[in-house]
């Protein structure tokens, strides 16, 4: 029976339990990858900054940096022999895009209506000089490019001159331009070797119609003494070769005439004529065969 103030003597009696939690701060801290190494690494800068890193953020810091050293161009040293400094700068080339061997560039040809002729020898030798100077391929078609430009410009500049001076010309000479012109050249053909005349070309000189007019002038005057022929231009439909035909016959028939007479005062001039004419003819025909 419960007593007068409702407690039982059979009930459980309530008990209080009091724990005690220890503070945080107070559990040791587990040791540290770091804390292991020797002091001597933990002295190393590139260390210190994986000091509060777990070890798979240092495990994926070393994958990448394995890809790095992959990837990378580790140039010669000091102490390389030689052979082994080549080695490594070949290699480092080819990884920057030199090809190994001068015939593995590729070389552009201009464009057909560029103007700009192509020559095959030189462009072979342009892929040798850019070898030994471990060009790229993209820097070998930069270069190339721009000297198409260049030389494409320069035939541009080229025509600009040539049709000025023959302007000029034709103002100058009226009817009489052809056959002068044709002079001109024929006076520098005979004159002047082919390496001298593409250096005239190369410089201008040769649209220069001061110049032009000084050759026509000068072969006027050796036409007069028989010792050069007009060219082409001017003459008859057939290019003059009848004409020269004719007065070659002639020469040739005339027994007693200065060309065959040795006390001939003019015999000097005639043979220096003879010579021009049979020169003369053999150009015009070759000029007239359809080839």
């Amino acid at each position: 029976m419960p007593d007068p103030q409702g407690q039982s003597a059979l009930a459980t009696p309530e008990v209080t339990v009091t724990t005690t939690v220890p503070e945080v701060s107070s559990i040791p801290a587990a040791p540290s990858w770091f804390d292991g190494l020797p002091e001597g690494l933990k002295s190393n800068p590139t260390l210190q900054n994986f000091k509060t890193k777990d070890i798979s953020a240092i495990a994926e810091s070393l994958v990448e940096s394995q890809k790095l050293i992959g990837g990378s161009i580790r140039l010669p040293g000091e102490k390389d022999a030689p052979a082994d400094r080549q080695a490594k700068l070949d290699k480092i080339y080819t990884q920057l895009g030199r090809p190994t061997t001068p015939e593995g560039y590729t070389v552009q040809a201009p464009a057909a209506d560029s103007g700009v002729p192509w020559d095959a020898a030189r462009a072979e030798r342009f892929k040798a000089v850019a070898h030994k100077l471990n060009l790229t391929q993209e820097q070998v078609n930069g270069l190339a490019e721009y000297d198409i430009q260049r030389a494409s410009s320069s035939h541009v500049d080229s025509t600009q001159a040539y049709n000025a001076c023959i302007e000029t010309l034709q103002q100058e000479w009226g009817p009489a331009s052809k056959q002068m012109l044709g002079l001109a050249r024929r006076t520098a053909s005979a004159h002047f070797d082919p390496d001298t005349l593409a250096a005239l070309d190369a410089s201008g000189v040769s649209n220069n119609p001061a110049f032009v007019k000084a050759l026509a002038s000068i072969g006027k005057s050796l036409m007069e003494e028989g010792l050069i022929v007009g060219g082409r231009e001017g003459l008859s439909e057939d290019g003059g070769i009848s004409s020269l035909q004719a007065e070659y016959e002639k020469t040739m028939a005339d027994g007693k005439g200065a060309y065959w007479n040795k006390q001939d005062p003019g015999h000097e001039n005639a043979v220096a004529r003879m010579h021009s004419l049979q020169k003369a003819l053999l150009d015009l025909s070759a000029a007239s065969t359809p080839r």
